[in-house]
């Protein structure tokens, strides 16, 4: 075999490894390549400038809603309403309401809700361009979603208000009523048997009406405590309008844009060394193999 095929021990394609680290010859091949690598971080860091440029300004506006017991259970804990929340239906209706133009499968990547301390409690957060859109979003999510969730508790409400309003014609009548039994009750000295008809008739239609007026007085209690034991979601903190941006965040762009330029550029950098053919590190002689020049012959012993 040639000595030009052979291989110094310790040096595999070109790199010689040896038992203590040095970076030397790192350092090296980055000084020769310092153009490629100051390029390469420098075209990086110019990309994330002008996306950060380009990108809109981020907003973040939230809202805290009260969750109630008495709503459906779709509505009435936190996971429930976060699922309610991202389903397409509700977020179509939030778009039309809020009059964005965002479809519901974007949307929902605009919108976090999570549980607030109270398990009752709800946080609904929303990122979206620009300040008042944000604000509108996050309102019109905390409006549909309440205005949803209080529906039956709301419809039980005008049913117990209804019946309240007739219990109280009731009591109007059995009051006349229990007056007017009262008042056909004979005076006293009356001995004749019809007065005592009368008496004894007049007598039954005064406890009569006053059973029922008493009825009616324990049943419009009972409505008054039920209703009053009735509660509807409500929202807690109305979204206000965010004043200052919440992205791009410059400095996070920056420093990810330069490291990852500098990762870049070395790597580019290792590869124009192994595609240019150089020994790395070219400043070490190699001793892999003696060409002896042509035409030299030995002297004769």
């Amino acid at each position: 075999m040639s000595n030009h095929s052979m291989a110094e021990p310790g040096r595999v394609g070109g790199m010689a490894f040896e038992d203590e680290l040095d970076l030397r010859p790192f350092l090296a091949l980055l000084k020769r390549r310092r153009r490629l690598l100051v390029t390469t971080t420098a075209l990086v860091l110019a990309a994330a400038v002008l996306s950060a440029v380009a990108s809109p300004h981020i907003y973040e506006a939230e809202a805290l809603i009260q969750l109630s017991g008495d709503s459906p259970p779709a509505y009435a804990s936190a996971p429930a309403a976060a699922r309610v929340i991202a389903s397409p239906a509700f977020l179509k209706a939030v778009a039309k309401r809020a009059r964005v133009p965002r479809a519901p499968e974007e949307l929902v990547r605009s919108i976090w809700v999570g549980a607030l301390g109270p398990p009752d409690v709800i946080r609904v957060r929303v990122r979206y361009p620009g300040a008042e859109e944000a604000r509108d979003v996050a309102r019109a999510v905390a409006e549909q979603f309440v205005e949803r969730a209080s529906a039956r508790v709301r419809e039980r409400q005008d049913v117990i208000a209804e019946r309240l309003r007739e219990v109280e014609r009731q009591l109007v009548k059995a009051e006349r009523l229990a007056a007017l039994s009262r008042s056909a009750l004979p005076g006293e000295g009356a001995g004749a048997a019809g007065d005592e008809l009368r008496h004894l008739l007049a007598l039954n239609a005064a406890v009569l009406s006053e059973q029922l007026r008493d009825g009616l007085l324990d049943m419009r209690t009972g409505l008054r405590a039920e209703a009053s034991t009735l509660a509807t979601a409500t929202i807690v903190e109305v979204p206000a309008t965010p004043t200052r941006p919440l992205g791009p965040r410059w400095a996070v762009r920056v420093l990810l844009g330069a490291s990852f330029g500098l990762v870049m550029g070395i790597i580019l950098a290792l590869f124009a060394e192994a595609f240019t053919g150089r020994v790395w590190p070219p400043d070490r002689p190699s001793t892999s193999a003696t060409v002896e020049p042509v035409g030299f012959e030995p002297p004769p012993s």
